[in-house]
C-alpha cells in the first residue's frame, strides 16, 4: 500500500510537471507586444559584432510646443557583408524629459504611408462633423504611434512613442500632410541606398 502511494505522488508530481513545463513553452512562443522589435532594432543591439552606421538626414517635424523631432534614413551593415543591409528610419522625439528613439524599418514605410493618407482624407470628411472624442491612429512595430484625435470639431495630429509615456502634439492638421512627406523622403533615401 505504501509502495502503491508513492507511486501515484510520483506520477502525480511528474504529470504536473509535465503540465508546467508545456505551459511555459506556448508562454515563451506566444509573441509579446513589448518584446516586438524591429529589423533594425535586432540588428542594432547585436553583441560582440562589428557594425556601420550610415545616417541621412530625411527631415523635422515640429511641435506645437515648439520641440523639434528629427528624422534620419538609417543603413547598417556588417563589413564583409555590405549587401546584407538593414534599412529603416531612426526618429528622435523629443519630451519633457527625454527623447525617444523610435526606428521604422523600411518594409512597414508605405503601410505608414497609407494610414496616414488614410487618415488626412478622413479628417477632411469629418471637418464640419461633431465627434463627442474619436481618436484615429496607426502604430509601428517600433511603438511609434501617428494619429489624431477628434473632440467636438477640433482636431489635434500627434505623434507618440514609448507606448503613449511621450506625446507629440502638432499644432494643424497640416502636420499630418508634413509628416507623410517625410516618410515619402524617407523611403526614397532608403530605396537610393
Amino acid at each position: 500500500m505504501k509502495k502503491l502511494s508513492v507511486l501515484v505522488v510520483l506520477i502525480c508530481s511528474f504529470l504536473t510537471l509535465s503540465a508546467v513545463a508545456e505551459q511555459k513553452e506556448i508562454s515563451a512562443k506566444r509573441p509579446s507586444s513589448e518584446a516586438a522589435v524591429t529589423k533594425l532594432e535586432a540588428f542594432y543591439s547585436k553583441k560582440g559584432t562589428l557594425f556601420i552606421k550610415d545616417f541621412y538626414s530625411v527631415g523635422e517635424l515640429t511641435s506645437k510646443h515648439g520641440s523639434v523631432a528629427t528624422i534620419q534614413a538609417l543603413v547598417m551593415f556588417s563589413p564583409g557583408r555590405e549587401a546584407d543591409r538593414t534599412k529603416g528610419l531612426k526618429m528622435d522625439i523629443p519630451g519633457l524629459q527625454s527623447v525617444a528613439d523610435v526606428f521604422i524599418d523600411q518594409d512597414e514605410i508605405p503601410g505608414i504611408i497609407k494610414a496616414i493618407t488614410y487618415q488626412i482624407d478622413l479628417a477632411s470628411k469629418w471637418k464640419d462633423q461633431e465627434k463627442h472624442y474619436t481618436e484615429v491612429n496607426y502604430m509601428t512595430t517600433g511603438g511609434l504611434e501617428v494619429g489624431f484625435f477628434q473632440k467636438g470639431k477640433e482636431m489635434t495630429p500627434y505623434l507618440s512613442a514609448e507606448h503613449g509615456r511621450l506625446v507629440f502634439f502638432f499644432t494643424s492638421m497640416e502636420a499630418l500632410v508634413q509628416t507623410r512627406t517625410v516618410f515619402e523622403n524617407g523611403l526614397k533615401i532608403l530605396g537610393s541606398k
